[in-house]
């Protein structure tokens, strides 16, 4: 099954790098359930940025969504498999994005976030495979 972004332009997901060389097959490297999810979160909480590259020229995110470098010695981040995606929005916190998932975790639409992390200042979702009933909330 093939699946695009309705809310998510494909520059919004990769890097530049990625971007240029695959264009809209970039999103190869995702699986289409937490494409899926993402669209959901922004239908939820409404505008949100993951990656903003291609307008923002001033200090951009580029590895918020698939990445392709090392960031702090995660070498095996959910990122670099195009697992994970961090993502700030414009009228809803962080931490109260975490409260309402974790309050809803088990409707269908988010069934394909398996672990969110904790104490940070963005969103951060992946689809890593845990051995938890439900979405595993870890420390970074």
């Amino acid at each position: 099954m093939f699946y695009k972004p309705e809310k998510f332009k494909v520059e919004e997901l990769v890097p530049p790098e990625v971007f240029s060389k695959f264009k809209e097959n970039s999103l190869m490297f995702f699986s289409p359930g937490l494409l899926q999810t993402l669209d959901e979160l922004r239908k939820i909480f409404g505008p949100a940025i993951i990656n903003n590259w291609l307008w923002e020229k001033k200090n951009p995110f580029t590895q918020r969504g698939l990445r392709t470098q090392i960031i702090n010695g995660t070498s095996f981040s959910p990122h670099l498999f195009g697992r994970a995606f961090d993502i700030s929005f414009a009228n809803i916190t962080a931490e109260e994005a975490r409260r309402y998932i974790k309050k809803n975790e088990f409707i269908p639409s988010l069934k394909h976030i398996r672990r969110i992390e904790n104490n940070v200042t963005w969103l951060h979702v992946d689809e890593f495979n845990v051995n938890y009933n439900g979405i595993y909330f870890f420390n970074p």
